[in-house]
């Protein structure tokens, strides 16, 4: 059985989630993408555990920043790609598309999803049904494309969406009511998108992360898992949809994803609804990652307001 224990880094910055696991039977532990290491060592310390690895999904640095400072406390081994092995610094370990990864009696298959960066794996612990994505899938939404291009993204979706259903998936940042918008939108405030932000709000009202999340839901409310054809994910890049509340249509919203350099990104874009002159953006928005809106949806200030 594997334990999963969620560690927020860069909070209000990029929110990045590291995660600290242990395999009950064996005690031997990990951490994967430790984007800070004094978070991680405080939640080691809590829960009396030295992890004997690190295990990183992709090289950037929101991911890796703690590495070697955990490796020199811990005498950690850093397991990653063998492809990524070159650009980030101390790995020990490195590790096949198609094979797997031993911690203890818990074993994690290695999944090839490059597309975000070239290299970018994911670990499926398929016995314990716990999957953990990266950069590749965020509840409700995907990230950006550094280094692939969008027929890589679309094929790395698809073995996410060959998964079973009851999957649960942990990304590595809380992008939740970034993505919440388009969703929403996407699919016309439908029952299902409904409940998935009620559940969402009442996590993150608690302080804790919207994941983990199952597949099963992911796959009915995150646009870019709904699609089938390539064409239709290209689409999605570039949003435009009608909602028609009573009848009528209304231009609700305008989707664009923009790659840019994350230290030129401005904290906050002052874009109001038109309708009701409130905020059209939530209080963080991902860091390379920007909606651009000018309508609000109905319905949804009471999810993210």
């Amino acid at each position: 059985m594997l334990e999963v224990y969620p560690v927020l880094c860069r909070p209000d910055y990029m929110d990045n989630y590291a995660y600290i696991i242990i395999d009950s039977a064996s005690k031997l532990a990990a951490v994967i993408d430790p984007s800070e290491a004094a978070p991680v060592i405080k939640k080691c310390n809590d829960l009396g555990i030295k992890p004997q690895y690190i295990l990183n999904t992709h090289h950037h640095f929101d991911h890796v920043d703690g590495n070697i400072e955990l490796k020199n406390k811990y005498n950690a081994q850093i397991a990653c790609n063998s492809a990524d092995m070159h650009r980030i610094e101390g790995a020990d370990i490195g590790l096949e598309a198609g094979k797997t990864f031993s911690l203890g009696e818990s074993v994690a298959e290695i999944i090839d999803v490059s597309a975000h960066t070239i290299g970018h794996i994911l670990y499926y612990f398929k016995s314990d049904k716990i999957l953990f994505t990266g950069d590749t899938l965020f509840n409700l939404c995907i990230g950006g494309i550094f280094e692939g291009t969008a027929e890589q993204m679309f094929a790395a979706l698809q073995k996410i969406k060959s998964l079973p259903d009851d999957t649960l998936f942990y990304p590595g940042h809380e992008y939740t009511m970034g993505g919440a918008r388009f969703a929403f939108a996407y699919n016309h405030g439908n029952e299902d998108i409904q409940k998935y932000l009620t559940q969402a709000r009442e996590r993150l009202s608690s302080g804790l992360p919207v994941a983990p999340m199952s597949l099963g839901e992911e796959k009915k409310c995150n646009p870019y898992l709904e699609v089938s054809t390539l064409a239709e994910f290209k689409s999605n890049w570039g949003f435009y949809s009608s909602y028609k509340p009573n009848g009528l249509t209304t231009l609700v919203g305008v989707e664009r994803y923009l790659t840019i350099p994350w230290h030129s990104a401005p904290s906050k874009l002052g874009v109001f609804c038109k309708a009701c002159n409130k905020k059209a953006l939530p209080k963080a928005e991902p860091f390379y990652l920007y909606q651009i809106r000018t309508i609000c949806f109905p319905n949804l200030h009471r999810f993210l307001d």
